[in-house]
């Protein structure tokens, strides 16, 4: 009925995400980032050799809201909440470059799109 169909649409949009690799945007930022606190945050926020999506935490989280299923047997909602609280809060020190601020508020819009179910 309806309902299995609904589980079979979650399941292949979330078998697209999974399938989607690693993508170059956590490469990019580690290039990128100077200010060490940022980097320590771009280093957990994207994992190497992830599975799920570009190998983000926000990918993982956006997979297990899709599935129900952890994503390394732990929810990464609350870790994602964490790090945009840092990340604000390093953005209002005010000593991040202009770059590090982008990528900073990039990671945000990232985790904000991730919350809300996009």
């Amino acid at each position: 009925g309806k309902a299995l169909k609904g589980d079979a649409k979650k399941l292949k949009g979330a078998k697209a995400l999974f399938n989607k690799g690693l993508g170059d945007v956590g490469n990019v930022y580690k290039s990128r980032v100077q200010n060490p606190k940022l980097k320590n945050i771009v280093n957990d926020l994207f994992r190497p050799n992830a599975k799920i999506g570009n190998g983000s935490s926000m990918d993982a989280f956006r997979y297990e809201r899709a599935t129900g299923d952890l994503v390394g047997n732990k929810s990464h909602g609350q870790k994602i909440q964490d790090y945009k609280r840092g990340l604000e809060k390093l953005i209002n020190r005010g000593d991040l470059s202009i770059q590090d601020r982008q990528i900073a508020n990039d990671i945000i819009n990232d985790i904000n799109n991730a919350l809300k179910g996009n």
